[in-house]
């Protein structure tokens, strides 16, 4: 029997797929100079060109480790102010140059030890007028428009909902009505779905935007969209951008719809752009960790498995429904506000997830019978990736009867769809090199209140300043002074950038380094980060003053 296709149903809004930018997983692609920096933000977030995201979230910095690195705050201290740190804004300007329709969202992993005085996260207004205030430098940096989405607390407590409901009030007074919340933001929370069954004024506070799960598999919830709410999966994927990757991208793009009707999946992380011997090593959808040699990596396949829905659809559109296939794999139905264009996505993908384990599928003949549309189409244009052949256009399909069948291969994914305009971006890029050796820095070609070029930060937080013993000179300054404590994402560790080969063999090391009051500074060769949550036993060879 054909899978029925139903044009009339009411279905659920597409609210947009896309990647999350976060544990500072981005730091390096900031340093990538022309054309190959343009080339990789080309291929995220052109439309129907590469992997065409429609949806960019990112870190609120807050100095503290967050993953595989700290991400600078705008507001150090409290007195402190400075829209011009870091690279999250410079990478939403570049995400809305190429699509004027993506969707931003935004989440805190930390926040500085200033904010509520260790009282607690939650505890007064400290932390309502941060986020605040990291709006209105959204605001004045310019280039990036309205915020749609934020979030509480990334993986930790919700907070007490009269929290949740002053930021949605502070949001409102602020101008930034349009601003939605998304909570837990983590794990599933029986304590928040009851607080939205007995709170009102929570469940409208949280209206327009809804519950974001992180890694769900499969966890149906027909409740929160009866709420109301829209249910995504906030965070996912976080998986290494090879083939196998790439097949987790694309099945769960379309089974977390199948499974729990999630109407949006967004990837851990948008691109890795880290060095590669952090944490979670290569888990992006593409890579980009030598902006000294420019060379970067797309060829894994994720980014084409995600490409079979981002280039065939746009946010807004209704998501019909969809099932699971008789021989393993899924499909799912997507069609414009008039019903007037078509879009299905079948796939067959075997890759397994981090945290969500894939499955072995059979070749089988799809017969899709379509029926209650406008206008019925004629043919389907048919779109095929495969770990050998990637985003392969293999013309058009005809519907006979209202009925489209095609033959669908184990671990694989095809399109079908009346839209046009679709392409297979081609970029030819340098070479792989090591680290470029002997290396030197003094700063003067960055911008003030830059990330020092080829510095990650794994602890503290360190941009460039002005030499405040010599205006004509400028530094590389370590701004916190006091650890983010219970406001940390993970542990307290001590302040360290990191550059260079961790595999370098023997070498010399210099730094000049100005202290104040009872400060110390040091520098280590060889250093090590064995672990995510354990980073203060590094290994290395270190001199501290």
């Amino acid at each position: 029997a054909a899978y029925v296709v139903d044009g009339e149903a009411e279905g659920f809004r597409y609210d947009g797929h896309g990647g999350l930018s976060a544990g500072a997983s981005s730091r390096l692609l900031v340093d990538y100079k022309e054309p190959q920096r343009s080339q990789i933000l080309d291929l995220l977030f052109k439309p129907k060109y590469a992997g065409s995201m429609h949806q960019l979230k990112v870190e609120i910095g807050g100095d503290s480790q967050s993953t595989d690195g700290t991400e600078t705050s705008h507001m150090h201290e409290r007195d402190d102010l400075d829209c011009n740190r870091g690279y999250e804004f410079w990478l939403l300007q570049e995400a809305r140059k190429r699509n004027p329709d993506i969707v931003t969202y935004a989440l805190s992993w930390a926040v500085p030890a200033w904010v509520a005085n260790q009282t607690g996260y939650y505890n007064g207004t400290d932390n309502i007028d941060y986020h605040i205030k990291w709006l209105q430098c959204v605001d004045k940096v310019g280039g990036i428009g309205n915020i749609d989405y934020i979030g509480n607390w990334n993986e930790r407590a919700w907070g007490p909902p009269s929290w949740t409901k002053d930021l949605r009030a502070a949001l409102d007074q602020a101008g930034y009505e349009e601003t939605k919340i998304i909570i837990p933001d983590g794990w599933e929370s029986a304590d928040l779905k009851k607080a939205l069954r007995d709170d009102k004024d929570l469940l409208k506070a949280v209206d327009g935007g809804g519950i974001g799960l992180h890694y769900p598999c499969n966890k149906p919830d027909p409740e929160v969209h009866s709420m109301g709410l829209k249910y995504w999966s906030s965070e996912d994927f976080s998986t290494a951008g090879d083939w196998a990757g790439a097949g987790c991208w694309g099945r769960i793009l379309n089974q977390n719809f199948v499974r729990m009707n999630m109407t949006s999946t967004i990837s851990w992380s948008l691109i890795w752009s880290v060095y590669p011997y952090m944490p979670y090593p290569n888990n992006g959808l593409m890579y980009a960790f030598e902006p000294w040699s420019g060379h970067f990596d797309y060829d894994g396949g994720a980014i084409w498995t995600g490409a079979h829905t981002m280039q065939f659809t746009e946010v807004g559109w209704t998501i019909l429904g969809g099932e699971m296939l008789s021989g393993g794999g899924s499909y799912v139905v997507y069609t414009c506000p008039k019903r007037k264009q078509i879009t299905i996505v079948v796939e067959k993908l075997e890759g397994n997830c981090l945290r969500c384990a894939g499955a072995k599928t059979t070749d089988e003949q799809v017969d899709l019978s379509l029926a209650g549309f406008p206008e019925m189409p004629t043919s389907l244009s048919l779109w095929m990736t495969n770990q050998t052949n990637q985003f392969v256009h293999l013309g058009d399909i005809p519907v006979v009867k209202g009925t489209v069948s095609i033959q669908v291969a184990r671990d694989s994914i095809y399109t079908l769809s009346t839209t046009t305009g679709q392409q297979k971006a081609s970029v030819t890029n340098p070479p792989s090199e090591p680290f470029p050796f002997p290396y030197a820095d003094d700063f003067e070609s960055s911008t003030v209140g830059a990330v020092g070029r080829y510095f990650a930060d794994d602890g503290g937080s360190f941009t460039v300043d002005t030499d405040p013993k010599n205006s004509s000179n400028k530094v590389l300054k370590q701004w916190v002074q006091t650890q983010p404590g219970v406001n940390a994402w993970l542990p307290d560790m001590e302040p360290v950038t990191i550059t260079g080969n961790a595999q370098v063999g023997d070498h010399t090391l210099s730094v000049k380094v100005s202290l104040q009051g009872h400060q110390y500074g040091g520098v280590c060769g060889r250093l090590v980060t064995p672990g995510l949550k354990d980073r203060r036993a590094r290994g290395g060879d270190c001199l501290y003053l």
